[in-house]
């Protein structure tokens, strides 16, 4: 099956020169596409769809500096390598000013052109799935915290090595675990998490690595664990804080040897597995107390994430709880009016300590038990007790506060036409970008 992660586009008229590069990109796993002029390449750009084009600076029909800066403005996702012959250093310097990532002078040799194009299709994965994650919905928040997740999450998905993601609880340890494997090149393979703490301690050696028969009482067939069932894919080890010191030695040597054995067995299984662990324990702490191996905790963090708890990013909240707000209206068949400036504000000040989980109980809840056609205050309260518990009761909301949440919900009610919120308060266009840097919210330009 053809991917786009291998696929390099050709846009030269040189027929020769395209042929033998041709044969060589494709003897080490690519699949090459050809285009002789500027018109056929953005055609074969729009059918193709691949990672990586390589472009003269110089087409019967175009110059490829102009080529490099129109698929820059449609915003085409490719990076850009390109092609140049002797004596034509100026066309390299605007072309790169245009957009191309990288550049390769004819003679060209193998190597060199073979680790460009790797090092492109890496980048090009790393732009991509970072505009996947920020406009698809499946990571939602605007705050530079959550930005800078994406921007993380998006560099590790395609690597092998292990992920350690920490966070306090209801962060979405689990969800983020589950976009890396579902981003990299593991996606076609198993993805099996493992809830270290919800197995008991009895039994949590044979689910990882399964059992013979005979190997305990009521052993009375082979197992296969965890691990075997994810070879080729990816673990989810989920608290692994709470994981024995026993099985601390085993996970190692999976890290290590891709190997194990059974619980009674002789027989040396092994598995090519990625591990990503999650926490909400401080693992240093742990390795000071002797309740969790340091070497293990060294091994794991080759690529640590952290998620932050919503108190660090209630410019967020907003957004989130639109998101399950809609969601929830959807499920219950229910219609009702947009959330009110004053539960906005409530939901905005409020302590998360269950953090998004707990926002979406709390907006599930307050849906279900809400009367049409909207939600009141009294909607969000359990057993005579507030649900929306303020973080400081006795503290006003700060300028910055008011100033952010005004501007968010001008420009959710715009529907994200930033134009149309500036008018509706006041302001110009720049104004409305300039503030929101200044609270470390980042939106594209439109």
């Amino acid at each position: 099956m053809s991917n786009e992660r291998n696929k390099v586009l050709i846009i030269d008229d040189d027929g020769d020169f395209v042929t033998l590069l041709s044969r060589r990109i494709e003897s080490h796993g690519f699949e090459v596409f050809v285009a002789g002029t500027a018109k056929e390449g953005l055609s074969a750009l729009e059918r193709v769809k691949p990672s990586v084009v390589l472009l003269d600076v110089r087409l019967p029909d175009r110059s490829g500096v102009e080529l490099v800066s129109e698929i820059r403005e449609a915003d085409v996702e490719v990076s850009v390598i390109m092609v140049s012959g002797m004596g034509e250093p100026s066309l390299v310097v605007r072309a790169m000013q245009a957009g191309a990532v990288d550049y390769v002078q004819k003679p060209i040799d193998d190597r060199e052109i073979v680790e460009k194009i790797r090092k492109a299709a890496e980048l090009f994965r790393g732009i991509s799935l970072e505009k996947e994650l920020s406009s698809g919905g499946a990571i939602i928040g605007r705050s530079a915290q959550t930005q800078r997740l994406i921007r993380d999450l998006s560099k590790v998905a395609d690597s092998d090595a292990p992920v350690l993601l920490h966070g306090e609880s209801g962060t979405g340890k689990t969800l983020v675990a589950g976009l890396i494997h579902s981003h990299s090149l593991r996606r076609e393979r198993p993805f099996v998490t493992i809830n270290c703490p919800a197995i008991p301690e009895s039994l949590l050696e044979s689910e990882l690595f399964g059992h013979e028969r005979g190997a305990f009482t009521g052993a009375v067939r082979d197992k296969i664990g965890k691990f075997e069932l994810a070879d080729g894919g990816t673990v989810l080890l989920d608290e692994i804080g709470d994981l024995p010191l026993e099985l601390q030695v085993k996970i190692l040597r999976v890290l290590q040897n891709g190997e194990f054995e059974r619980v009674g067995g002789l027989k040396t299984i092994r598995v090519n597995v990625r591990i990503v662990a999650a926490t909400n324990r401080n693992l240093e702490e742990a390795i000071r107390e002797r309740r969790f191996r340091e070497d293990l905790f060294y091994r794991l963090s080759v690529l640590p994430l952290y998620l932050p708890p919503l108190r660090e990013r209630r410019e967020d909240i907003p957004l989130l709880a639109e998101h399950f707000f809609n969601y929830y209206c959807r499920k219950s068949r229910k219609r009702f009016e947009k959330l009110s400036s004053e539960i906005m504000e409530r939901l905005i000040k409020a302590d998360w300590p269950g953090n998004i989980r707990e926002l979406q109980n709390v907006m599930e809840r307050a849906v279900v038990l809400g009367r049409e056609p909207r939600l009141r205050i009294e909607d969000f309260t359990v057993a005579g007790k507030p649900d929306l518990r303020p973080a400081e009761p006795a503290a006003a909301p700060s300028i910055k506060d008011m100033e952010l949440h005004a501007l968010m919900r001008a420009i959710e009610a715009a529907g994200g036409n930033i134009s149309r919120a500036a008018k509706a308060l006041g302001v110009g266009r720049d104004t409305v970008y300039r503030r929101l840097r200044k609270y470390g919210v980042e939106l594209k330009r439109s």
